[in-house]
């Protein structure tokens, strides 16, 4: 594997909320000249052997990941990165998670159904190819329906905190989530941290208290960061020692970067000395002494 790799640690597949197969991924990673990219759906790991599978024989390595959808004091993203996918708690726990996304979905198109959207289950599980529905494939069906111009203008009406058709989910504590990661063997990072927090104050008081639970990175380059956050998030990551991420959020939604975008901002040998050799060999579990 060459030394300089163009690395996108951040992409999703029709196994969450993603519109294109861990295969279709895979391709699209190939065609645009990809070395690294991690399979990171919502709440599943079920992409990850269909893209690796995709990817053998290659010259892309596929790192296997989850985000995981947490909750403290608001909702936030973990990525887990360089997990087991077999790890046998983590799939029970996601197992759980699952079933708990089926229920807030059927509550969800109850409410929808109460207001007069002729909306059914069927027409959501038709958009969730994977196990993970979300409501991201709610307002893809109320897109298509035309109940909604596009799935911003369904969440903005119907879906977000405060609006009539919102359910409330139930999530798992950041300390269990990289519990989690880590008995996965995997490193736990805080993804697109200035979502949750668009303010420098509260994002570093929470990012504090993620350093106790054993957080061990930060998504520095994300669409969601200016140039300058991207700095600051950098600058924490360098201070602290932890592991330093950039990946672009694919979903192959209109509107999206397009994979590969963070590699543009974001080189993975900065943040993991000898990462060529490291990712070649396998290693999944990337301590904070390797990153520092």
């Amino acid at each position: 594997m060459k030394g300089k790799l163009r690395t996108d640690l951040h992409l999703h597949t029709t196994m969450s909320d993603g519109l294109r197969t861990p295969e279709e991924t895979v391709n699209e990673a190939l065609r645009t000249n990809m070395d690294v990219i991690a399979i990171t759906d919502h709440d599943a790991v079920d992409g990850i052997g269909p893209a690796q599978r995709a990817a053998a024989g290659t010259s892309l390595t596929v790192v296997p990941g989850v985000e995981l959808n947490l909750e403290f004091p608001r909702e936030l993203h973990m990525l887990g990165l360089f997990i087991d996918p077999d790890c046998a708690a983590l799939k029970e726990r996601l197992a759980l998670l699952e079933e708990q996304r089926k229920v807030r979905a059927q509550r969800t198109v109850e409410k929808l159904r109460d207001l007069g959207i002729p909306i059914t289950l069927d027409d959501v599980f038709l958009k969730a190819k994977g196990k993970s529905v979300g409501r991201g494939h709610i307002a893809h069906a109320l897109t298509e329906m035309g109940a909604a111009k596009d799935q911003d203008d369904a969440f903005a009406k119907y879906l977000a905190i405060g609006r009539p058709a919102y359910v409330p989910n139930e999530r798992m504590k950041p300390k269990e989530g990289i519990r989690l990661i880590h008995e996965a063997g995997g490193v736990a990072v805080w993804a697109h941290p200035v979502q949750t927090f668009g303010d420098e104050i509260r994002m570093r008081t929470l990012y504090e208290k993620l350093k106790e639970y054993g957080l061990d990175g930060l998504e520095c380059v994300h669409p969601s960061c200016t140039p300058a956050q991207m700095r600051i998030l950098l600058n924490w990551c360098t201070q602290d020692g932890l592991l330093a991420t950039g990946g672009s959020d694919w979903h192959a939604r209109e509107g999206n970067r397009p994979i590969g975008w963070s590699s543009e901002y974001y080189e993975i040998e900065r943040a993991i000395p000898g990462a060529a050799e490291k990712i070649a060999r396998g290693e999944r579990f990337l301590n904070r002494k390797e990153s520092s």
